[in-house]
C-alpha cells in the first residue's frame, strides 16, 4: 500500500521520456547541421543540374521542385533537433520565464509566427497563400519556417567546428556559382513558355534573385578572408571574394551593391568594436571587393551610369519626395503604395500573397511591396512588421552586449546576415534565398555564457 502511495506522488516529467533518453547533445547538433547545411549545398545541387538541363524554363520549374524536397527534409531534421533539446531541457515556469527575459529575439519571432498564423485565419485561406503565386513559389508554410524552423535550429549550432564547415561550404557553393553564372548566360536557352532574353541570373529566374544570394555571400566571403588564420583557406576566401564582387559587377542590382557596400563598413566597424585594434585583412578584403566590382565596371562602361542613377535616386527621394515614383527602378511609388495599404489594413494586413489575392497590382505597382520590412507589415499587420523588426535587432543588440564572447565565425554569421539585412530594403523574401538569412542569424546568435571561442583555422572545440 505505502508502494502505490509514493507512486501516485512520484513527479513524471512526460518532456523526459525514456525515448529522448537515447539522443544526446551530439544527436541535437548533427541534426540542426543538416538543416542547415541542406540549403547551403542546394545551389550547388542546382546548378549542376542546371548546367546539365541549360533551359530556362527548367530553371523556373525545376528549382522549386528541388528546394521543396529540402524544406522538407531541412523542416523535419530542424524541428527534430528543437524537440530533443526541449525535450531534454525539460519545461517548467522558471525555465519558460528565465529563456523569455534572456533571449528576446525568440519572444519576437515566436509573437511574429502566431501572429501569422492569426492574420492568415483571420485573412482567410487563399491558394496563393497555400501554394505562392506567380514564379515565386513561395508559401505561407516556407514563411512559418523561417523563423520557427531555421533560426531556432540554426541557434542549436553552437560548436565552431560545425559552424567553420557551414561557412565554408557556403563559400565553395557561392564560388561554383560565378562559373555558371557566367555560362548559363552565354548558353541557357530560352523558352516557348516565357518572353525572356538571357541575363546574368546564375541558377536563378531573375537577376534580383542572384543579387539576394550576392548580398550574403560577398559579405560572408569578406569576413571569412579577414578571420581565417590558415593560408589555403584565405587563399579560397580571397578568390571567393574577387570571384562574387565580378559576379555582383555583372549582376547589376544596385541593391546588392549597396548591401555589400555597406556590410564592408560593418566589418571594418565590428573589428574595431570586437577586437580593439586595426585589422590591415579588413583593408586587404575591401579593397579585393572594390576591383572585383569597379574594374568590370570601368571596362564595360556601365559603373559611371550605375553611380549617377544611384545618386539620382538619393536626391530625388530627398529633394522631390512627391515625384520621386521612378526611384529605386519604380520602388518609391511601390514603398508608398504599401504604405498606404498598411495605414488601411494596420492590425491583421491583408494576408499572406494579399496583393495577388485581392487584385491590388494596379494600385501598388507590383505583387511584392520589394521592401521585405513593409512586406511582412503589409501581408500581416503592423505588430507582425514590429516584432519582424525587433526580431533581428535584438539579436545585434545581444552580440554588441557580449562582445567579448563573439567568436570569429559568430562574427561572420552575423556580417552575412547584416549584408541581407540590407539588400532587404530593397527585396522580397524567396523559397531560395531567405532561408540564408535566417540560418546565419541563429549561427550568429550569442547562446548562453561560453568563454571565447578560437578564430577559424585556429584549434576549435573537437568531438560531438
Amino acid at each position: 500500500m505505502d508502494n502505490e502511495k509514493s507512486v501516485r506522488k512520484t513527479k513524471i516529467d512526460p518532456t523526459k521520456t525514456d525515448l529522448l533518453s537515447f539522443f544526446n547533445d551530439s544527436t541535437v547538433k548533427w541534426a540542426a547541421f543538416i538543416c542547415a547545411g541542406l540549403f547551403i549545398i542546394s545551389p550547388f545541387i542546382v546548378g549542376i543540374l542546371c548546367l546539365i538541363y541549360h533551359r530556362f524554363d527548367y530553371t523556373v520549374y525545376a528549382y522549386p521542385k528541388i528546394i521543396n524536397v529540402i524544406w522538407i527534409l531541412s523542416a523535419l531534421s530542424g524541428f527534430f533537433a528543437i524537440f530533443v533539446k526541449l525535450g531534454k531541457t525539460g519545461i517548467n515556469k522558471k525555465k519558460i520565464l528565465n529563456t523569455i527575459k534572456g533571449n528576446p529575439a525568440f519572444v519576437f519571432f515566436a509573437f511574429l509566427t502566431v501572429w501569422m498564423i492569426i492574420s492568415f485565419i483571420v485573412n482567410g485561406c487563399e491558394v496563393y497563400a497555400l501554394f505562392g503565386a506567380g514564379l515565386r513559389f513561395e508559401s505561407i508554410f516556407m514563411q512559418l519556417g523561417y523563423s520557427s524552423v531555421l533560426f531556432p535550429a540554426a541557434a542549436l549550432i553552437k560548436d565552431e567546428n560545425k559552424k567553420l564547415k557551414l561557412a565554408r561550404l557556403h563559400e565553395v557553393a557561392s564560388l561554383f556559382l560565378v562559373p555558371v553564372a557566367f555560362i548559363l548566360w552565354k548558353y541557357q536557352q530560352t523558352s516557348p513558355m516565357f518572353d525572356w532574353t538571357p541575363s546574368f541570373t546564375a541558377i536563378y529566374s531573375n537577376t534580383n534573385y542572384y543579387g539576394y544570394y550576392l548580398a550574403v555571400s560577398v559579405p560572408l566571403a569578406a569576413a571569412m578572408l579577414v578571420a581565417e588564420k590558415k593560408p589555403v583557406w584565405k587563399i579560397v576566401s580571397a578568390v571567393t571574394l574577387a570571384a562574387n564582387a565580378v559576379a555582383l559587377s555583372y549582376n547589376d542590382t544596385m541593391g546588392a551593391w549597396v548591401a555589400c557596400g555597406i556590410a564592408m563598413i560593418f566589418i571594418f566597424i565590428t573589428h574595431i568594436i570586437v577586437e580593439k585594434k586595426f585589422n590591415v585583412w579588413v583593408v586587404i578584403a575591401a579593397a579585393i571587393f572594390a576591383a572585383g566590382l569597379f574594374l568590370p565596371g570601368i571596362i564595360r562602361q556601365n559603373l559611371a551610369a550605375n553611380t549617377a542613377q544611384l545618386g539620382a535616386d538619393i536626391t530625388n527621394i530627398v529633394t522631390d519626395p512627391e515625384n520621386a515614383g521612378t526611384a529605386g527602378s519604380g520602388r518609391w511609388l511601390i514603398w508608398k503604395r504599401n504604405i498606404e495599404l498598411i495605414l488601411q489594413y494596420p492590425v491583421f494586413g491583408i494576408g499572406f500573397e494579399g496583393i495577388d489575392a485581392r487584385g491590388l497590382i494596379d494600385f501598388t505597382g507590383n505583387y511584392r511591396a520589394h521592401n521585405e520590412y513593409l512586406q511582412y507589415t503589409v501581408f500581416y499587420g503592423i505588430p507582425a512588421g514590429i516584432a519582424y523588426i525587433c526580431g533581428f535587432f535584438t539579436v545585434f543588440l545581444r552580440a554588441l552586449k557580449r562582445r567579448a564572447e563573439l567568436s570569429a565565425l559568430t562574427l561572420v554569421c552575423l556580417t552575412a546576415t547584416f549584408g541581407y539585412l540590407v539588400s532587404a530594403f530593397f527585396g522580397l523574401t524567396l523559397f531560395c534565398t531567405t532561408p540564408f538569412l535566417f540560418i546565419f542569424l541563429g549561427m550568429g546568435y550569442t547562446c548562453g555564457k561560453a568563454k571565447k571561442a578560437p578564430p577559424p583555422g585556429e584549434l576549435a572545440p573537437q568531438g560531438d
